[in-house]
């Protein structure tokens, strides 16, 4: 909605996904694929998944419950979107969120402190979630105009109070985008 800015905070931990465990969560993913006999885990649907779950390890199964219930997640969220739905918006962000750090396991402290420090503010009026490939990185927020500047200063409060960095805060307006004008 165009009364929502999009707010991109880094946590300035910087992230080596080659490094991190990335690649391993790629290739659970693809185990779950095979011990679930599907070409794609989007080919799944979550109430599939839930009689199928213990045919898994435990591992896997966490793994693969994320990405599927993700997928789920990105349809409503859309929907949230397109129905000015900002509480919905907010419980399918914080959904998120959590299942990236519990089922996927890729946040870090840091990740998961900007989240908390965003979502006290924001409440059911924006949502927040970290984005990107995980372990260090940034946080998304979806946030309205009055409480642009109360986020902002309780990230600039409490963030490098706990943990000796500085992060980096970005703000933006979606638009239409680029257009030809003949």
């Amino acid at each position: 909605p165009p009364e929502l800015s999009i707010m991109i905070v880094n946590s300035n931990i910087k992230r080596e996904l080659a490094q991190s465990s990335y690649n391993d969560r790629r290739r659970e993913c693809e185990q779950a694929v095979e011990l679930l006999e599907i070409s794609s885990l989007r080919d799944i649907t979550t109430e599939k998944f839930a009689t199928n779950k213990s045919r898994l390890p435990d591992l896997i199964a966490h793994r693969a419950q994320h990405v599927i219930s993700e997928n789920k997640r990105v349809l409503d969220t859309i929907d949230a979107l397109n129905r000015c739905d900002y509480a919905r918006l907010s419980a399918l962000m914080k959904e998120s969120h959590i299942s990236m750090r519990d089922d996927y396991q890729i946040t870090v402290m840091e990740i998961d402190f900007l989240v908390d420090i965003i979502d006290c503010v924001l409440g059911s009026n924006g949502g927040v979630r970290m984005t990107g490939g995980g372990f260090g990185g940034c946080v998304v927020a979806l946030v309205p105009p009055s409480l642009i500047v109360p986020t902002r200063a309780a990230i600039q409060d409490n963030y490098k109070a706990k943990t000796g960095i500085t992060p980096s805060i970005y703000f933006c307006k979606p638009t239409a985008g680029v257009m030809s004008l003949l």
